[in-house]
């Protein structure tokens, strides 16, 4: 398996909507090097790995902006309920 066709599979399961084009261009690359056509595969493998690299960014971004944005919705939902909870002074537990 290429480099172009590793990045593409990524691309595929992290962002599918990059991952087609790369899956596409990684098959040009390899249906171009397989005819002898070394300088056309190269610039299919050089798109591909484009798109790859692109899905992973914008999949390692969106998780990040997804696990902020589900943090601050928690915090929000235990301060709603008054957490943390805090004991007047003075006051006995138990």
């Amino acid at each position: 398996m290429s480099r172009a066709t590793g990045w593409a599979v990524a691309a595929a399961i992290l962002c599918w909507p990059l991952g087609v084009p790369a899956l596409l261009g990684a098959q040009r690359a390899a249906r171009a090097s397989g005819a002898g056509d070394l300088a056309a595969a190269a610039a299919h493998a050089r798109a591909a790995r484009r798109y790859g690299i692109a899905a992973v960014v914008v999949a390692a971004v969106l998780s990040v902006l997804l696990t902020v944005i589900m943090l601050a919705l928690l915090v929000t939902a235990l301060v709603g309920l008054g957490w943390p909870h805090t004991v007047p002074a003075g006051s006995a537990r138990g």
